[in-house]
């Protein structure tokens, strides 16, 4: 049965893989059994590695659906934490794919906020080259659009996740 699943949250560039990368290399060390599930690797694998923007979005609906699928069949085989590593920038795409998701009744969530200043990943991002790099008026759009998570979010529904709900904000660093 899966312990905890790590929603991630942040706008582009903020660190949000880079700290998966790390927490995965921890619990793995630990005996821990690990999924990390990140929307940007659904897409690529249907779109290529491309930054056109008619063709980022071409796909959206199923590479929403694939990043659901591999979620829940992470869930269903009982992998101990499983990271969700997408933007979810705010309540309703938080809740877009919560709705979808299929827990056990003890598994915990884990909104974990990545709080970066914009400049901050604006340069991390200007390092990235094809996929990876994101318009600056995306990232611009994105944190002009952030809403932090609370937890009235969470008020009357918790989607399944009977082991608690917690929120962490956690700094991307300078």
């Amino acid at each position: 049965m899966t312990k905890k699943v790590i929603l991630m949250c942040g706008i582009a560039g903020c660190g949000k893989s880079t700290y998966v990368s790390q927490k995965v290399k921890e619990l793995e060390a630990d005996g821990f059994t690990v999924a990390s599930i990140s929307r940007d690797y659904h897409r690529k694998q249907l779109v290529g590695d491309t930054n056109d923007p008619n063709v980022y979005f071409s796909c959206e609906k199923q590479v929403f659906q694939n990043f659901i699928n591999d979620i829940n069949e992470c869930l269903a085989t009982g992998i101990d934490y499983i990271f969700v590593d997408a933007t979810h920038i705010n309540a309703a795409s938080r809740a877009k794919i919560l709705r979808q998701l299929r827990p056990d009744p003890s598994t915990a969530l884990d909104i974990m906020v990545i709080d970066t200043p914009v400049w901050v990943c604006k340069g991390r991002n200007r390092k990235r080259t094809g996929f990876a790099r994101v318009p600056d008026s995306a990232i611009d759009n994105m944190y002009r659009n952030f809403q932090m998570p609370s937890f009235e979010e969470f008020e009357h529904n918790n989607y399944g996740f009977g082991g608690g709900i917690k929120i962490t904000i956690r700094s991307g660093g300078l």
